[in-house]
């Protein structure tokens, strides 16, 4: 039982890793589970052995010796494979055992779903439904367009508020004091040794101190409005044509980059972007610039920014860098090294010193530090001075006024902190929140006011009139949506809103309006599908494999899962509350 649940928290560990509060370890009372794993792992078993599913020893040696885990120069190794099963407190026994259990069970699952197929007609429909893509024209009732027809009123804004204040509610915080061990203030005094620069600089020869292939390059740009109509785009690109036109005609780039580029980070430099290299553009910027001989222009390349001309002026070519070149860089890295070493020592032996009853103050003027004592803080939030951190604000929502937290590192500094005062959740008072509560008094008004407008002009498609009629008689602009598929959780421009994907997928083919207004971050947007995309092709045929494979494992997860609760059902086990409850208690 304890091996079942050392194993069940690993893995949860490795899953979650800083995020997996003491709170949430609570929740998932792993004793249960792994109680639990453990009976249908006994029931598999029995069932197995039942309808007489051996093991032979050759399939255990084979499968034991398979295990990577016990090679040893590239084979099966028998020292390893003891050494590692002492290191798990395991005899080769009771590891064999594990082993034709696992085997039997797995042969078990093979009799019970193996038979499971699905069929490719089955598997060609879920591809088509997950690769089918549709895309929406959709008139906007923006909330900012309705703000200035809100009125305030005192009495319906305390109202309002009334209705609505648990959505200002203040979580939980607290104040405290810490003690912050910046690595830079233990610096001073620390010698290097050439041997340690020299070590490092071996060490890291083939991988960290390679220099990339890198380019230098200068852009202009032309921006495409998301919500652009055909004829706009086709402007933008004619104007943009004129400018390599001009550039084929001698034109300076940086010049032209200053004058035309709407990029305006990089015209003010003549459209340079500096060396760069491969991952730190968009894909169809970087394929472009990187395949562009230096001082050529590139053709007129698309990116979701807009069309750019690009120019190379430069190229490095990945080598390795010599010591001299980074040697700054690694004896600044060995002197922070060692300095966050020293700030580390140096935490651990304060924060013994204030567990012994030493105050904070008297500790700190020891070490010619200062307490520092942030604004109160909530656990979601970050400490002043220090920032974000799981594991800290863990620990200091965990204890009680007066206590102190283990010493933890935060972005290369060490923090020790104590815990002055809890702050309960609260309210706030009306009159504490009154601007806040206005703004979002407006939002709401605005929002509904939109809502309002976007009802009548789904009342009036509803009842026959044509849709972009509608919109024009209202002097409403219709724009296109990008394509998306069933999978995708934003619909671009707009953003998220699951409800409008699946309203838009729900339509039959003859079909066309979604039957409501959606509401996306107060705005509101009426909408038809204007277009639907079928997957067909090599393409499909190539998923249709790999799902259908997908799709028959699953379903054959599904069967045997089923079979399991059966025998579970069936079974009578008997629970020994009170260890399980032994197991649950904290050491």
């Amino acid at each position: 039982m304890a091996r079942a649940e050392f194993n069940l928290r690993q893995a949860y560990e490795r899953n979650f890793g800083d995020q997996l509060t003491p709170e949430i370890m609570t929740q998932l009372d792993l004793p249960a589970r792994a109680l639990e794993g453990l009976v249908e792992r006994r029931l598999l078993a029995l069932e197995a052995d039942n309808l007489g599913l051996e093991i032979s020893d050759r399939e255990v040696s084979d499968r034991v010796r398979a295990s990577t885990a016990f090679f040893s120069n590239g084979r099966f190794d028998k020292e390893t494979y003891v050494r590692s099963l002492r290191f798990s407190q395991l005899t080769p026994a009771e590891y064999e055992s594990s082993v034709r259990e696992d085997l039997a069970i797995a042969r078990l699952q093979g009799l019970i779903a193996d038979e499971v197929e699905v069929s490719e007609s089955e598997a060609r429909a879920e591809v088509t439904a997950q690769e089918e893509k549709r895309t929406l024209q959709y008139a906007s009732f923006r909330q900012a367009d309705f703000q200035e027809a809100v009125v305030v009123e005192d009495g319906a804004l305390s109202a309002w508020y009334t209705e609505n204040e648990d959505s200002f509610e203040e979580p939980e915080k607290v104040v405290v004091a810490m003690l912050v061990y910046r690595g830079g203030d233990f610096e001073e005094g620390i010698v290097l040794e050439e041997d340690d620069i020299v070590a490092e600089y071996e060490a890291g020869r083939e991988t960290t101190f390679q220099q990339e292939n890198e380019i230098s390059a200068r852009h202009i740009l032309k921006r495409i409005n998301p919500e652009a109509t055909e004829e706009e785009k086709q402007a933008v690109r004619a104007s943009i044509e004129a400018l390599a036109a001009s550039l084929a005609s001698g034109a300076d780039f940086a010049e032209l980059a200053t004058a035309e580029s709407e990029d305006p980070g990089s015209a003010a430099r003549g459209g340079s972007l500096g060396f760069f290299g491969k991952g730190r553009m968009v894909p169809e910027f970087e394929a472009a610039a990187f395949a562009t001989e230096p001082g050529t222009v590139s053709e007129i390349v698309e990116t979701p920014f807009g069309l750019h001309l690009i120019q190379v002026d430069e190229v490095r070519e990945e080598r390795a860098l010599t010591l001299e070149e980074v040697r700054a860089d690694i004896e600044s890295n060995l002197r922070q090294t060692k300095a966050g070493e020293r700030a580390a020592e140096a935490a651990k032996s304060d924060r013994a010193a204030v567990s012994g009853g030493q105050a904070l103050t008297e500790t700190a003027t020891a070490r010619g530090m200062e307490v520092e004592t942030p604004a109160p803080f909530a656990r979601s939030e970050g400490v002043a001075g220090v920032g974000r951190s799981f594991p800290l604000m863990n620990a200091i929502f965990s204890i009680e006024p007066g206590e102190v937290t283990e010493v933890f590192e935060v972005s290369g500094d060490h923090v020790l902190a104590v815990l002055q005062e809890k702050i309960p959740e609260r309210i706030p008072d009306f009159e504490e929140v009154r601007a806040a509560a206005e703004r979002a008094y407006r939002d709401a008004e605005a929002s509904a006011l939109a809502l309002a407008a976007a009802n009548e002009f789904m009342a009036k498609v509803q009842a026959g009139e044509d849709f972009a009629a509608v919109a024009n008689a209202g002097g409403q602009r219709l724009n296109d949506s990008l394509p998306f598929s069933r999978q995708e959780q934003f619909i671009q421009p707009l953003g998220g809103n699951r409800k409008m994907r699946d309203a838009a997928f729900a339509l039959g083919a003859n079909e066309s309006l979604l039957e409501e207004p959606f509401v996306i971050a107060g705005d509101v947007y009426i909408a038809s599908v204007s277009n639907r995309e079928v997957p067909e092709g090599s393409d499909l045929e190539e998923k249709v494999s790999d799902i259908r494979a997908q799709m028959t494992q699953s379903r054959r997860e599904e069967v045997f899962q089923r079979y399991v609760e059966e025998l579970r059902a069936a079974a009578v086990v008997e629970v020994y509350s009170e260890r399980l409850d032994a197991l649950r208690a904290p050491s």
